[in-house]
């Protein structure tokens, strides 16, 4: 019997005030990853990005595909919707959310969810407590200047992507 294989990655992650929406992405990882991210993480731990080092589950082509962030196309449609922003924290599902504190993630709800994570305006973090204190520097700049902030993160984060070179990894 042959595996079928969706094109698109769908998943259910909290939005605003925690209301739970399907992000979509364009499928880079062999069918069933999902149900290896805690084995490939306790393998190989995270790297400055929050995500896997060295992970196995993604296909050749779906290196090429997230190198140049086209995965991530579908997620205009969300933010066409209303789910999430341009800038923001990447969404999370309940339990990813679980491993963080009731304040932070608290904190992190009240505001959507970005394609572009605001972390990433001043390049990629070394460490996944970097990811953390950059999230908590936006967060709190957010909820001073919503507006300013999220221009001023967007800025950067294209100037990073075209002056830089800041790609997904």
């Amino acid at each position: 019997m042959k595996k079928s294989m969706s094109l698109f990655h769908c998943r259910t992650v909290l939005g605003k005030d925690g209301v739970p929406f399907t992000q979509y992405k364009i499928r880079t990882m062999h069918p069933g990853s999902e149900f290896r991210r805690e084995e490939v993480l306790e393998k190989n731990g995270l790297d400055g990005l929050g995500k896997p080092c060295h992970d196995p589950r993604i296909t050749s082509l779906g290196r090429v595909i997230r190198r140049w962030g086209i995965d991530e196309l579908p997620q205009i449609y969300n933010v066409i919707k209303g789910d999430m922003s341009l800038i923001g924290i990447r969404p999370h599902t309940e339990h990813e959310w679980s491993r963080f504190s009731e304040n932070r993630r608290s904190q992190a709800l009240k505001y959507r969810p970005g394609l572009f994570p605001a972390p990433l305006a001043d390049g990629v973090p070394n460490t996944f407590e970097d990811l953390i204190v950059a999230e908590q520097t936006y967060l709190t700049a957010k909820g001073a200047h919503p507006f300013k902030t999220d221009v001023t993160y967007l800025t950067r984060f294209a100037y990073q992507c075209i002056w830089n070179g800041l790609r997904s990894r």
